[in-house]
C-alpha cells in the first residue's frame, strides 16, 4: 500500500449513489527540507514562528503572508503584515487552508462558530475586525481560494448531500454557486482558479477496482451556464489521463498553465507536473529526473513554478524551481533540515517554514533567493546535486471504494 500524503479530498463521502463511502482524510506532511551547501539568498527575513509543524502557507505580492499551524482543534491561523504577527482564526476551532489575495482578503476554514458541532465553514477576513462566515449553514466545507478579485471557490458538500462538489462565491452578489451539480458520476474538491476564472480540481470516480482520480478544468462561467447535466461532460476537459486516485491538484496561473502532483508508479516517486496551454499542451514531468518525491508546488504569473523535493533516505528535503529552462535548486541560508511547506509571489519572494521539528520549533521565513547555477537545461548536474539518499519512499494509500 501507498500513503498520499497530500491527498486533498477531506474525508467526505463522495459518489452519488455510494454515501457510505468516505475519502481519505488529508495527511498533513510534516516540514522536511536542508539547507543548501551555500547561499545565494538576496536576502532572509524571519517574520515569525511556531512550535509545531506549519500545515499551509500564502503570500501576496505586498510580501503580506499566511500561515497556519497547532495541532488538531487548536489549529490557528496567523497574519504576517509587514511588521507584526497576529492570529485572525477562532479558539478551539481547527483553523486551516488560509490564503490571502493582493488585496489583502484571507480566507480559512474552520468550525463553524454559530453551534457546537465540528462543521466546517469557509471564513472571509478582511485585514480588521472578526472574519465572516461566508459558506451556507446547510453545506461542509473546506479547502478556498481567492483570486485578486475578490472571487472565492472551495470544496463542499452541498446541503448535506455527502457529495464532494466545487462551489463558487460571487463577491457581488454574495451568492453561492455549486459548479458541479450536474456531475453525477465524479466527486470534485481542491478547487483552484486564477483571475480569469478558469477552474481546476480534483475529480474521483469509481471507475476501476481502485478508483480514480483525475485533473479537471474549466471556466466559472461555463460551469454555472450548464442547465442540462446531459451536457456537463462536453463542458469540461480532462488534463490527466491516471487510472488511479493519486494526484494533487496545485494551481493555475493567468496564462492558463496549471501545475499538479501525481505519483510515478514506474519510478515509485511522486513527481510535479506541469501543462501549458500556450505552449506544448502536454502534461511534462518536472522532476523525472531529480530523486526523491515532489510536492507542494506554487505557480507565478511569469510561469515560474516552485516546490520542495524530499530526499530519498527521508533525512532532509530542498527547494527547486522551473521556468522552462530545467530545474535548478534554490539554495537558502538556513541552518534546519526541515523547511516546508512554500509559496511564492509573483516578484520572486519565497516564503517557507523552516526547523528542525521538536527542538527549535518553525521559522517562517521570506526570501529573495537566486537558481543554483545557469538557466539552461542541466539534467546532469540536477542528479549531482541531489543529496545522496539511496533508501525510503513515502508510501501511498490507494483509497478503497
Amino acid at each position: 500500500m501507498h500513503l498520499n500524503p497530500g491527498s486533498s479530498n477531506y474525508g467526505f463521502p463522495f459518489l452519488r449513489g455510494h454515501g457510505s463511502l468516505a475519502l481519505a482524510l488529508t495527511l498533513l506532511l510534516s516540514p522536511s527540507f536542508s539547507a543548501s551547501v551555500h547561499s545565494q539568498a538576496i536576502s532572509e527575513q524571519i517574520i515569525g514562528w511556531s512550535a509545531t509543524s506549519i500545515s499551509g502557507i500564502s503570500l501576496n505580492d505586498s510580501g503580506h503572508a499566511v500561515w497556519a499551524s497547532g495541532h488538531g482543534i487548536d489549529s490557528q491561523v496567523f497574519y504576517w503584515d509587514g511588521t507584526a504577527v497576529q492570529s485572525i482564526g477562532f479558539s478551539h476551532s481547527n483553523n486551516r487552508d488560509p490564503q490571502i489575495n493582493n488585496n489583502g482578503i484571507v480566507v480559512f476554514s474552520a468550525f463553524r462558530q454559530s453551534n457546537t458541532e465540528f462543521t466546517t465553514d469557509i471564513y472571509s477576513w478582511k485585514g480588521s475586525g472578526i472574519a465572516a462566515d461566508i459558506s451556507s449553514d446547510a453545506d461542509v466545507s473546506a479547502q478556498p481560494r481567492i483570486n485578486n478579485h475578490n472571487q472565492i471557490v472551495y470544496g463542499a458538500q452541498v446541503g448535506g448531500s455527502g457529495v464532494n462538489d466545487v462551489v463558487y462565491r460571487d463577491p457581488i452578489s454574495g451568492n453561492s454557486y455549486d459548479l458541479t451539480q450536474y456531475d453525477y458520476v465524479g466527486a470534485s474538491a481542491a478547487p483552484t482558479f486564477n483571475n480569469n476564472g478558469v477552474v481546476t480540481w480534483e475529480r474521483s470516480t469509481a471507475v476501476n477496482p481502485g478508483g480514480e482520480t483525475n485533473l479537471i478544468s474549466s471556466t466559472i462561467s461555463t460551469m454555472m451556464g450548464i442547465t442540462d447535466p446531459n451536457d456537463y461532460t462536453s463542458n469540461i476537459h480532462q488534463v490527466t489521463h491516471r487510472n488511479d486516485l493519486n494526484l494533487i491538484n496545485a494551481g493555475i496561473n493567468d496564462l492558463g498553465k496549471m501545475v499538479w502532483v501525481a505519483y510515478n508508479d514506474a519510478a515509485g516517486k511522486w513527481d510535479v507536473w506541469e501543462n501549458d496551454p500556450n505552449g506544448s499542451g502536454k502534461n511534462i514531468d518536472l522532476t523525472w529526473n531529480i530523486a526523491g518525491d515532489s510536492f507542494d508546488p506554487k505557480i507565478t504569473e511569469d510561469g515560474t513554478v516552485v516546490w520542495y523535493t524530499l530526499a530519498k533516505n527521508g533525512s532532509h528535503s530542498e527547494i527547486y524551481w522551473n521556468h522552462g529552462f530545467g530545474s535548478k535548486l534554490i539554495s537558502l541560508d538556513v541552518p534546519y533540515f526541515k523547511n516546508s511547506p512554500i509559496s511564492i509571489n509573483n516578484n520572486g519572494t519565497v516564503l517557507y517554514a523552516s526547523g528542525n521539528g521538536t527542538s527549535t520549533g518553525y521559522n517562517i521565513i521570506e526570501a529573495h533567493p537566486l537558481p543554483d547555477g545557469s538557466n539552461v537545461p542541466e539534467p546532469a548536474s540536477l542528479v549531482f546535486m541531489l543529496s545522496a539518499g539511496a533508501a525510503g519512499m513515502i508510501m501511498k494509500l490507494k483509497r478503497k471504494r
